[in-house]
């Protein structure tokens, strides 16, 4: 399908800036609009653009709410892969600028479509991330403990392996010869126990909401 109208997105927190582009006289319009979807649909029906109407922005933090909420207002929407994007040349940049970056790279067709997923199908995404994210940081927390014990030369010879409960009770009564490191040490168990905590808790919380569970709050 070819496109009369295409519309560059660039997103943020709290506004979005727009810039739309007229493919048959060269026309365009700009605007700095809050980031209420709602505000930015309003806009594009005001101007009367020549249809059809193609909008697009950046895959980023902002998610795909915008995405959605202008394709249920009948306005297509797609959400650029930003690591498909052709390298930009150009050194200044701003936000009017990479909206109508954007735009002209759509209109040209040098914008490859990111899939954009359901309210259910980015509710589970969020739950893999965060899997990902407390077994980093249970990692993380590990690492720090083993780093502390190699660096004030503190060998552990109970068990070959650490974090048992065996390592635990040793952990919890060793006292260094100055009480500063006791007490960093002390905190990176905690740390590293609050972690676990947190990787069990996750692992239940998956195994009871097994794949395609959504619970959608009106």
């Amino acid at each position: 399908m070819s496109y009369c109208t295409s519309i560059g997105i660039d997103t943020h927190a709290k506004k979005n800036q727009v810039f739309a582009l007229v493919r048959e006289t060269g026309e365009f319009e700009t605007a700095s609009l809050s980031d209420d979807p709602k505000e930015l649909v309003s806009w594009i029906r005001k101007q009367g653009f020549p249809q059809p109407i193609r909008c697009c922005y950046e895959s980023g933090p902002t998610g795909f709410v915008l995405a959605r909420a202008l394709n249920e207002a009948g306005i297509y929407c797609i959400v650029a892969a930003t690591s498909k994007l052709p390298y930009r040349t150009d050194r200044q940049k701003n936000d009017r600028r990479d909206a109508e970056w954007l735009c002209r790279m759509l209109d040209s067709g040098a914008v490859r479509a990111a899939m954009i997923p359901s309210v259910e199908e980015e509710s589970l995404r969020h739950l893999s991330r965060l899997r990902g994210e407390v077994a980093l940081d249970l990692r993380k927390a590990k690492q720090r403990v083993s780093s502390f014990l190699l660096l004030t030369k503190t060998s552990y010879t109970l068990t070959k392996k650490r974090w048992t409960k065996t390592f635990n009770k040793w952990a919890a009564g060793y006292e260094f010869r100055c009480a500063a490191d006791t007490f960093v040490f002390r905190m990176k168990i905690r740390r590293r126990k609050e972690a676990g905590v947190s990787s069990q808790n996750d692992r239940n919380g998956n195994n009871e909401k097994q794949p395609g569970y959504c619970k959608i709050h009106q």
